[in-house]
Order: structure tokens, then C-alpha cells, then sequence
């Protein structure tokens, strides 16, 4: 018998005489697992980016890229202010919460995130939701009250 015969079938008889250890190594490593897709409720999260641009800014070349930045994070915040989420909210009804004193447009703004996206003029809108129609549907409200409050 060779060399590499005799290193497999020992390694062969150690795994038959440890069989147990293999199967709960498995057990603990899948277990879990399966209990969090059986038990947790799936979330959608919808993004759209939405070009916003100040086009009676005037300022010199060299503030022109501070000026620019802070113009985009003041417009991150309008479209997060609870004003906006208000108006998108009477567009399109909130999801009943599991917190039924909670008021609807603070349960929006916690899953509501507004980035800019470095050196453009682009700002990323994120809705996680149960739902995945109304993720994308409050995405909309939220925009479409955006541009009311802004005009």
C-alpha cells in the first residue's frame, strides 16, 4: 500500500470515529441561518438619484466648489425635513407600524437616507420598507413633494 493510501484512509478512519463533531459543527454553523430567513421579515431597500443644481449661484471660481457642497447638503436636509415627508405622506398613506402611537413621518424619516455623492450634483434618495411597491411609491411622494417645496 502506498504512502498516501495509508495518510487517507487514516484521516478517513478519524473522521468515522469523530462523525459527531463534524455534525455539530454543521448544525451550529447552519442553524442559525435558517432561523433568521425563517423568523425575520425581509426589508426592500429602493435608491433613486435625483440631479439638483442652483443655478442662481454666482461666486467665484475658487468658492465655487464649497459653495456647491453646501448647497447639496442643504438640499439633503430639506428633502429629509419632516415638512417634505408630511407632504409625501398625504400623497401616498403610510404602512401601519408595528408602534401604533408612533407618528408616521419620524417612522419615514428613520428608514429615509439622503447622501450626496462626492464631487456632482447628485444626491441618492434610500427607502427601506416591508413592502417593496411602497418603498419605491414613497421614493416617488418624497421627490414629487421635494420639487413642490423648492418652486
Amino acid at each position: 500500500m502506498l504512502e498516501s493510501e495509508k495518510i487517507t484512509r487514516l484521516y478517513f478512519n478519524a473522521i468515522l470515529r469523530k462523525w459527531w463533531l463534524l455534525v455539530v459543527c454543521v448544525a451550529v454553523a447552519v442553524v442559525p441561518g435558517v432561523l433568521y430567513i425563517l423568523f425575520v421579515a425581509p426589508t426592500f431597500e429602493s435608491q433613486i438619484r435625483v440631479l439638483i443644481q442652483d443655478r442662481g449661484l454666482l461666486v467665484q471660481k475658487e468658492n465655487y466648489q464649497r459653495k456647491d457642497q453646501e448647497f447639496l447638503t442643504t438640499q439633503a436636509e430639506i428633502i429629509r425635513s419632516p415638512l417634505v415627508v408630511k407632504r409625501s405622506v398625504e400623497k401616498i398613506a403610510a404602512v401601519v407600524s408595528d408602534k401604533p402611537d408612533e407618528d408616521p413621518v419620524k417612522g419615514i424619516i428613520k428608514e429615509l437616507r439622503v447622501t450626496t455623492l462626492a464631487d456632482t450634483d447628485i444626491v441618492r434618495i434610500s427607502f427601506r420598507n416591508p413592502d417593496p411597491q411602497h418603498s419605491v411609491d414613497r421614493l416617488k411622494a418624497i421627490v414629487e413633494s421635494y420639487r413642490e417645496q423648492i418652486q
